[in-house]
């Protein structure tokens, strides 16, 4: 009995601290990559990269972190560059920081705003879009108006079957999409 406990505790640890130690490892590699770009006078493009990737990484760690790393990329720009995929990346990943602060509303809009101009990107990026339609589906749902989540869900799926891999993005989507289909109409009844 003590070897089982032993060997389900050590499974458990290993299982439970991985992904923190894999984390870590991603950030602190980011960060040393972010500081050899700075010294070194990298582009712009090479600095919101890596400033949306540290931002993304940080997103369920460390909210203030999560949020300087995005406030330092959106600071590169002088004015809203809406046409440029790493400032709607950057904001997408503000509108993740403020829907994590319980500012629903706030969120909602910011992922309205780079829904808006997605499309009209150089290259067009379903899957942002995909993603992004459903995060203001998530949004709508928290707010509790059903029948517009499940537009905005509907819309994610039908942005996501015009990428070449819908296998990671779908599943999810269409998941919330019944819950709340299943929410809504329970609370009808």
């Amino acid at each position: 009995m003590k070897k089982l406990l032993f060997t389900l505790g050590t499974f458990l640890h290993t299982v439970l601290c991985l992904p923190i130690q894999a984390e870590t490892a991603t950030i602190d590699s980011l960060k040393r990559e972010l500081q050899l770009a700075e010294q070194k006078n990298s582009t712009k493009e090479q600095l919101i990269e890596l400033y949306q990737f540290l931002g993304a990484e940080y997103e369920t760690l460390d909210h203030d972190s999560s949020y300087h790393y995005i406030q330092k990329g959106l600071s590169l720009y002088s004015k809203p560059t809406f046409e440029e995929e790493g400032y709607l990346q950057l904001l997408n990943s503000l509108a993740n920081y403020l829907f994590m602060e319980g500012k629903i509303e706030q969120a909602k809009e910011k992922f309205k705003t780079v829904a808006t101009h997605a499309p009209q990107l150089k290259e067009r990026r379903y899957d942002l879009e995909g993603v992004v339609e459903s995060s203001i589906g998530v949004c709508y749902r928290k707010l509790g108006m059903f029948d517009s989540a499940v537009y905005h869900y509907n819309r994610a799926i039908d942005l996501c079957k015009k990428q070449k891999s819908t296998k990671t993005l779908l599943p999810p989507i269409i998941t919330l999409a019944c819950s709340t289909i299943l929410t809504s109409a329970m609370k009808k009844h």
